[in-house]
């Protein structure tokens, strides 16, 4: 079992017991699912029988990510809208465990393996962080929400407040009037975080570096709420 598919096996029994917001939390759950799994099968190599695996488990089992012209879904309450859901994220956990096992480059039992690696190549290839946060954005703009390609090019943010600069591959939070700015940059090749911080009022930049993004970001919010 994989984590990816664990967590989203975890996320929809979950919501299938929240009886206030159950729904729009299944449907979340839905539409991150199928542009995962619908991603990965865009990388070149991608084998054709694993596709129409996952293209027929979402056709029968889903909910809102149907085609155009099917029938809508048959269900009549949330506890039949999670079991709907539980089915299709396991036949899609079934399709990746297929393609693990053709141990094909590049692919792995989990959807997101292909847009990380893609990236990798380019930083080990360049060293620039930049490059490859250019290329993912390239790659997925027309297919990934703008929410779904900040998660895959930054992750979860670190913070209230913090904004994703994805080109640059950065976080960024200014203070309240905009009178400093905090930013932090993960340098890959240095496997560290870079901390700059501006003071526009009295016209001073800071510079630090750290391993952990946790500390980055409890100093910086720590220095902004002193300065200003």
């Amino acid at each position: 079992m994989t984590a990816y598919f664990d967590k989203k096996a975890q996320e929809i029994h979950d919501a299938g017991k929240d009886e206030a917001h159950g729904s729009d939390r299944l449907r979340a759950i839905e539409a991150q699912l199928v542009y995962d799994c619908l991603l990965a099968t865009t990388f070149p190599s991608f084998p054709t029988e694993v596709r129409a695996q996952i293209e027929h488990a979402i056709r029968v089992h889903g909910v809102d990510q149907r085609p155009e012209f099917d029938p809508p879904a048959d269900f009549d309450t949330l506890v039949d809208h999670a079991q709907r859901l539980g089915r299709l994220e396991f036949d899609l956990h079934s399709a990746f465990h297929n393609l693990a096992y053709m141990g094909l480059e590049g692919f792995t039992d989990s959807p997101l393996t292909p847009p990380i690696c893609a990236v990798c190549i380019v930083q080990e290839r360049m060293e620039d962080d930049a490059a490859a946060l250019r290329l993912l954005r390239d790659l997925l703009g027309v297919i990934l929400s703008p929410d779904i390609a900040v998660q895959y090019a930054l992750g979860s943010p670190p913070g209230e407040g913090w904004a994703p600069d994805i080109e640059r591959g950065q976080w960024v939070k200014w203070a309240p009037g905009g009178g400093a700015r905090v930013i932090l940059c993960h340098l890959a090749h240095e496997r560290v975080w870079q901390v700059r911080v501006s003071h526009f009022r009295a016209n001073t930049e800071a510079r630090a570096t750290t391993e952990s993004l946790a500390e980055a970001v409890s100093d910086s919010e720590a220095w902004l709420k002193e300065n200003l």
